[in-house]
């Protein structure tokens, strides 16, 4: 690895690390080593939004959702790639810790920046209509137009109560 040079053992540790976070989200249950691997890629490339996103994953995933959401804000201004799923995840928390107006207003930003974002148009619709939003009309408008193209997930959420 070292023959090959820093930038090439740089992007050989991201991939390790990046891999060793969804080993222990997703296979060993290991919560507390995927934090220890995501900040160590955090530690590696802080201007790289991934690394703050993969951290975000981990705080959601530890149920540590205000830290979730300053990790996707910061991954939101590092910009691509990804930046649109970073835009999302991050209303999402802010859904989630009751910041619920400023939550929604990102919901019409990111489906407006990409009108084939039919989970920000299910989310953003339960929670308008739960809170009764300023947001409501928005989101009743737009579900309408792609009722016929929800998948069975997206219309099983909105068969659900939002819980918060």
């Amino acid at each position: 690895i070292q023959a090959r040079g820093p930038a090439y053992a740089a992007n050989y540790l991201k991939t390790y690390y990046e891999s060793s976070i969804k080993e222990h989200l997703y296979v060993s249950g290991d919560i507390d080593q995927a934090l220890d691997a995501a900040s160590k890629l955090v530690e590696l490339d802080p201007e790289w939004s991934e690394s703050w996103a993969e951290l975000g994953e981990v705080y959601k995933k530890r149920g540590e959702i205000e830290a979730a959401e300053k990790a996707y804000a910061r991954a939101m201004s590092l910009g691509a790639p990804y930046y649109l799923v970073h835009v999302y995840q991050h209303a999402c928390c802010l859904l989630q810790i009751d910041q619920v107006e400023e939550g929604l207003a990102s919901m019409v930003d990111l489906s407006e920046l990409d009108p084939t974002n039919r989970s920000a148009v299910v989310v953003g619709f339960k929670y308008a209509q739960k809170h009764n939003s300023r947001h409501k009309d928005f989101f009743a408008n737009k579900l309408r137009a792609i009722t016929q193209d929800l998948n069975a997930v997206q219309r099983k959420f909105l068969e659900e109560d939002v819980t918060h």
